[in-house]
Parts: structure tokens; sequence; C-alpha cells
């Protein structure tokens, strides 16, 4: 905790990307969240393209599911994701992404289902909670996503249904 809290002294008065991502990702070590949260969205908005951009949006998407943030977290790790093979938290993400999904209670699903507006990331949830919820539930999402969806053929819905 004392290398931590020495690193938060020295970088915290450096305002520069790479010093908020190790001030960020200290205060994710000692579990002040929402300190670190504050850091590493500094970063993010300095950095659009970089590597230390894709470091700080791989750690906020750790301290957002600290905060149970879920939806957050998964659309944070979603557009890593997307961001392709190149990108160092690719590999990463793709892992905590599934290990969120596969995490989530009911409950949680739920409230990720009414807070992502994000449709690969809906048909992900309700796809993690197919044999975790019962048929009317899941269902019930199904047909909740279907009618959010101006082109319901843009998203491939065809293994859900299958599934139920």
């Amino acid at each position: 905790n004392g290398d931590y809290e020495r690193a938060i002294r020295v970088f915290s008065q450096i305002d520069e990307p790479e010093s908020n991502l190790f001030t960020g990702k200290s205060y994710f070590a000692l579990g002040d969240y929402k300190k670190a949260n504050a850091f590493l969205n500094k970063v993010i908005e300095a950095e659009l393209n970089s590597n230390i951009a894709l470091e700080a949006t791989y750690t906020k998407a750790l301290v957002l599911f600290q905060l149970d943030d879920f939806a957050a977290s998964l659309e944070l790790l979603h557009e890593l994701k997307s961001t392709g093979r190149n990108n160092p938290y690719y590999t990463r993400a793709i892992s905590f992404y599934d290990q969120l999904l596969s995490y989530l209670s009911i409950d949680q699903i739920k409230t990720v289902f009414n807070q992502t507006s994000n449709n690969n990331i809906l048909v992900d949830v309700i796809s993690g909670a197919l044999g975790r919820v019962d048929y009317s539930k899941a269902q019930t999402m199904l047909t909740a996503l279907k009618a959010s969806l101006i082109d319901s053929n843009s998203v491939d819905l065809f293994q859900i249904e299958a599934a139920l």
C-alpha cells in the first residue's frame, strides 16, 4: 500500500496522460474506485487514439465493474473488443467481457438489459442468460430486444431463438 500511496503523491503532481494513468491505477489498486475513475477519465479524454488511452479504458472497465456499473463496464469492454487485434488489450477485453457476462446474477442481467442500448451487448447478455433464467424471462428479454431494433435483421437473433 505504501508504494501505491507514494506513486499517487508523485504522479498526481504531474498533469500528463501517463501520470494520470499511473495515479488512476494506483487508486484502483488501493480500492478507491471513484478517484481511480476520475484520473482514468482524464487520460481517456486527453489521449483519444493511443495505447495509453486503451490501457485507461480497460482499467476503467475494471473500475466500473468494482462500482457495480456492469452495463458501462461491458460497453467499454465491447468498445475495446471492436478496435481489433492490434489493440494490446483486445485479448484481455474479450476474456473479461466473457467472464463478466457469466458472473452476472439474474438481477444484474436485468439491470444491464435496461441500461445498455448496444444491441450486440444485449444479444450477448441474453445469450449468457440462457439456462440461467426461466423460459418466460428469456422470451421477454428477446421480445424487448426485437422491439428495440429498427431492423431486426441487423442483429442475428436466430441462435437465441433456437436456444429457447
